[in-house]
């Protein structure tokens, strides 16, 4: 190409003066004239190879009385030939040919102008094809297009070869000896081709032949192209693949392959096809409602639908907006819920709160019922026992109270269910002196109060396994949730950066020293009013809790019967409570779940009112009876005498203490 580009830079008129401006203009106009040959495809063949030999087309006028005389071979650097007729250049192979012919860098394209490169000759000699020349080619080029038909579907008359076309709106031929029925097309009676031109459709039809079988194809008597439409196909729910080794057309109802192709070139051409007939599918041609199929098919959702549309199974379809009233009334279910992404900036921003119960078994303090309050800051939680719904109004006034006292904050909003005791006047008027907010979920929404109703759980999850592991009753759950929440609020949070709710509310970290476990045996020290000289001074006892008001544990005290608050324990942490005693009493319920039912722990008949006053004398007969060896009544010698009944011994206060009144007093200490 260098060479022709060289050859033609000869050519390019001098600009002296202003009047050689009309000269470039007229060479410029030449030079779009020799692009446009050089890009001319190989049905103008002809006129190629009489530039090529040196001829030019019969209507064009020759220069000079001998072409062949002024020809030159750079290759050979003889006159009366060029190049691609050199005898001693060595030929070259078919497939060098085609390479840079497609490359547009062959030098067998016609050498639309030429210099004489001899030494008599000068550089500055017209080209031996002028443009005027050129013009006529081009004329030659306009009429013998318009002389054939469309470039863009013209072939070989007489071509029975078949290509997929992605371009094309339906299945042609002109060949109307391959129809196995024709009729008349009425609505489309023309096509448009790739170059704007328009063609005849006469007759429309099935294609029945050994290697091919199709329905609905046209039959265009000026097309030299027969052309199977890809986008027809698809329409008919089939499954077109294309490759580098060639094309398959699959039916997805069977699974079969209906047709294949190779591929030559750039082109796809058809090997075989046989599409079945439309008689096979179960729907009609008539376009039906998707309000019947889908009535039809059992109110059947639209996602499963659409694949048996696609498929063509139920023909053709009239697409329309499915709105079915039986199925939105039947069939609709809950939205889903967002994750919240909202968060409080500072503590009692927001205060969340929720009722769990009624519980099937009462505490020991005869409570039902507890209420949760958390900080959305901190994630922080106050628990409350309860015995009846009704205690939430001044429970949260105390709270409020409280929280204003020791932190120095009002709450701000205050976010509950919609549960009837939240809608007390007594809470929502103290609510609006405050000038708290309030916000309620909807009716049946537990999910917009999420952060309680997940609290729930974590403290749920907990009670049971505390009571489980420990062996303890049923009765024992509220002591059980108090030390529930009292752990969670000293466990990392990923939703707080692993930090735990007490170390964001008070800014320091929790000590974990005095965390014990659940229903462990321990022994507490007596008081020195509750034993003797020579009975033991501490007891074996269960432990319970933490003191909320006390620095101190809480404890089952199983001789007592009470709950006992104490800081001189000594804990047996490897060891439950319910595997060392022994004690016999009446069960909590008539099918304990939690405990052994021959370990009898705690008695059924309790009073959280009752306070009892307990002396030392008042245990001693219990732990002499407790010590005593068991004898069998059946065994024991009836000449033994009975044992003496001693009087009770006389104890007078010491003389330092004549001038005071003293005497002893045991509170009993319950759950709220």
């Amino acid at each position: 190409m260098e060479a022709i580009w060289d050859q033609l830079a000869v050519c390019e008129p001098k600009l002296h003066n202003k009047d050689d401006i009309k000269s470039y203009a007229k060479y410029r106009d030449g030079t779009k004239l020799i692009e446009f040959l050089m890009a001319l495809t190989d049905d103008y063949e002809p006129v190629r190879a009489s530039l090529k030999k040196g001829h030019i087309a019969p209507n064009c006028p020759t220069r000079g009385p001998n072409r062949s005389s002024t020809l030159f071979c750079r290759y050979c650097k003889l006159a009366g030939h060029i190049i691609d007729h050199c005898p001693t250049r060595p030929p070259r192979s078919a497939h060098t040919r085609s390479q840079r012919r497609s490359a547009g860098s062959s030098s067998s394209r016609p050498v639309l102008a030429t210099t004489p490169t001899n030494e008599g000759q000068s550089s500055d000699a017209q080209a031996l094809v002028s443009v005027g020349d050129l013009e006529s080619i081009l004329k030659q080029v306009l009429s013998i297009s318009s002389s054939n038909p469309p470039t863009a579907l013209a072939t070989t008359p007489g071509n029975t070869r078949w290509y997929f076309d992605s371009t094309c709106c339906n299945h042609m031929t002109s060949s109307s000896h391959v129809f196995s029925d024709l009729s008349s097309r009425d609505r489309i009676s023309h096509i448009h081709t790739a170059d704007g031109s328009l063609m005849e459709v006469s007759h429309k039809g099935p294609i029945s032949i050994p290697s091919l079988s199709m329905p609905d194809a046209y039959l265009i008597p000026k097309l030299n192209f027969n052309l199977v439409s890809v986008g027809q196909l698809c329409d008919l729910g089939y499954i077109l693949t294309f490759s580098s080794t060639g094309c398959s057309v699959q039916d997805p109802r069977t699974g079969k392959i209906i047709g294949n192709g190779r591929k030559i070139g750039r082109m796809f051409e058809l090997t075989t096809l046989h599409v079945p007939s439309s008689n096979n599918l179960c729907a009609t041609s008539t376009p039906s409602s998707i309000h019947l199929w889908h009535q039809g098919l059992g109110h059947t959702s639209l996602s499963k639908l659409r694949p048996l549309i696609s498929m063509g199974s139920l023909g053709s379809i009239k697409e329309d907006k499915l709105d079915c009233t039986a199925c939105q009334t039947t069939k609709q279910a809950a939205l889903l819920f967002n994750d919240s992404i909202s968060s409080s900036i500072s503590p009692f921003d927001l205060v969340h709160s929720d009722v769990w119960g009624s519980a099937p078994t009462p505490t020991m303090g005869g409570c039902r019922y507890f209420v949760i309050l958390i900080d959305d800051f901190s994630r922080f939680t106050w628990i409350y026992l309860m015995k009846s719904r009704s205690e939430i109004p001044q429970i949260y006034i105390n709270f409020a109270t409280m929280i204003r006292t020791q932190f120095s904050k009002c709450i701000k909003t205050f976010r509950r269910d919609n549960a009837s005791e939240y809608r007390d006047s007594k809470l929502l008027h103290f609510l609006a002196e405050q000038g708290t907010t309030s916000e309620f979920s909807c009716p049946g929404t537990s999910q917009q109060n999420g952060r309680a109703e997940r609290k729930h759980r974590h403290i749920l999850d907990s009670i049971r396994a505390m009571l489980i592991s420990s062996s303890c009753p049923e009765r024992t759950w509220g002591e059980a949730a108090l030390t529930a929440v009292y752990v969670i609020n000293r466990l990392p949070s990923s939703v707080l950066g692993n930090k735990t709710p007490f170390e964001c509310l008070f800014g320091t970290p929790p000590s974990y020293e005095s965390l014990r476990v659940f229903g462990c045996a321990c022994f507490v020290l007596l008081q020195p009013h509750e034993y003797t000289k020579l009975q033991p001074r501490a007891r074996l006892c269960c432990f319970l809790g933490y003191g909320t008001e006390h620095k101190g544990y809480r404890v089952w005290d199983p001789i007592s019967q009470r709950i006992r608050i104490s800081r001189h324990v000594v804990f047996w942490e490897h060891k439950m409570f319910s595997s060392l005693s022994t004690f016999k009493s009446i069960p909590s319920t008539s099918t304990p779940l939690f405990t052994n039912p021959s370990i009898n722990l705690f008695p059924h008949d309790f009073d959280a009112g009752s306070s009892d006053e307990l002396t030392g004398a008042s245990d001693l007969p219990m732990i002499l009876n407790e010590l005593a060896p068991a004898v069998d009544p059946a065994v024991q010698d009836p000449a033994l005498p009975p044992p003496p009944d001693l009087p009770p011994r006389v104890r007078n206060p010491p003389f330092y203490l004549r001038d005071y009144h003293c005497f002893s007093t045991i509170m009993s200490h319950y759950e709220p």
